[in-house]
């Protein structure tokens, strides 16, 4: 086994070296075009610069070559749901929604009114954007469902559901089931994601807040007006090259590609963007948007697919407690890829959470 640098002096010793590893790649790269490279300097942000430019243009290039040998679809694609139809509806209220709680973000961050903030007033701020989205189900007018009504169920299943009715019920509902998977999904994500982000990725929130679990309650809902915005446009690419492409090698590969890209810029849009607020940081801000941005893209991955099956094609709809098992698994299988990437790194997770405080 190959041994570990030795820690500056004066330091504490950590096994993690991926931002090493990240600048050294970057170092060979700028050996190869540039004959006296310029010295270090303690600012990252050219070097971020830089290495976000070169990693973004290459998913484009090769999401490019391989685009080429799609073979698209009798009747073109559709990017949203038939207007008339509940998963048609959420998606376009979600997205018009949105530009609300950006906005609302903005004024914030531009006009640094975080520096009046007090716990209460975060919480506030974050339960408030959350409601239309909380209500929207139970307000939101009944229309028939995008996905068809699944097969008669076989003698002695209760799974399946009812297939009399073309309109579903409040609770089969796509705006309900989709609430609820997202709900699920930000809750994992904060109570035991977030402390991978803490141990693998140096970071901490410094801001005044109650907390759960060592993560402040306010995130639990910020987090789900964020992840509602980042699945219902990644459902838009993902709907449009399902339905604008003939299933082909080509079309599997490419929604792969497509699926690594979109994980990676959606993680490094959001570390972006908040990156103008003073009390989330990183220790080293170089590896967070890099590497970090891959590490957070794991969420992705997997919720992007997972979410954007969910009553979208003819195998049929599913129940809102299939919706909600299927959050929890896909929720389980980014806890094991996160766990697997600390390990591989070989650094201990510690949880000193309580189960609320300030």
């Amino acid at each position: 086994m190959a041994s570990k640098a030795a820690p500056p002096s004066g330091s504490t010793s950590s096994p993690f070296t991926i931002a090493d590893a990240a600048r050294a790649a970057w170092s060979c790269v700028s050996d190869v075009f540039s004959p006296s490279p310029p010295p270090p300097s303690k600012d990252d942000t050219a070097d971020i610069t830089v290495v976000m430019t070169l990693i973004l243009l290459g998913q484009l290039a090769v999401l490019s070559v391989v685009f080429v040998f799609l073979t698209p679809a009798k009747g073109g694609g559709r990017w949203l749901p038939p207007a008339d139809t509940d998963k048609g509806a959420y998606e376009r209220f979600v997205l018009a929604y949105s530009p609300v709680w950006m906005g609302v973000f903005a004024v914030i961050i531009a006009g640094q009114l975080y520096e009046t903030f007090t716990a209460h007033t975060y919480m506030l701020v974050c339960t408030t954007l959350c409601l239309p989205l909380f209500f929207y189900p139970f307000l939101a007018p009944a229309l028939p469902s995008h996905a068809p009504p699944p097969k008669e169920a076989s003698e002695g299943d209760n799974t399946s559901l009812p297939s009399s009715s073309t309109v579903p019920s409040l609770l089969q509902g796509y705006p309900l089931k989709a609430t609820a998977w997202l709900a699920i999904y930000s809750h994992i994500g904060n109570y035991w994601y977030t402390h991978y982000f803490y141990t693998v990725l140096g970071a901490s929130y410094s801001m005044p807040s109650l907390r759960l679990n060592d993560v402040p309650l306010p995130l639990y809902f910020a987090t789900f007006f964020y992840f509602s915005t980042y699945h219902a446009l990644s459902n838009l690419l993902l709907r449009r090259v399902t339905s604008g492409y003939q299933r082909t090698p080509a079309r599997g590969i490419f929604l792969l590609l497509l699926l690594l890209a979109l994980s990676y810029c959606t993680a490094f849009m959001e570390t972006l963007t908040i990156s103008a607020f003073p009390y989330y940081s990183f220790q080293d801000p170089f590896m967070a948007f890099t590497v970090g941005s891959a590490f957070y893209g794991l969420y992705f991955l997997v919720s992007f697919p997972a979410f954007f099956r969910l009553d979208e094609f003819k195998e049929g709809r599913l129940s809102l407690y299939q919706s909600a098992m299927d959050a929890l698994g896909a929720g389980m299988l980014i806890l094991i890829l996160l766990d697997a990437v600390r390990l591989w790194l070989g650094m201990p997770l510690t949880m000193a959470g309580q189960a609320l405080r300030y």
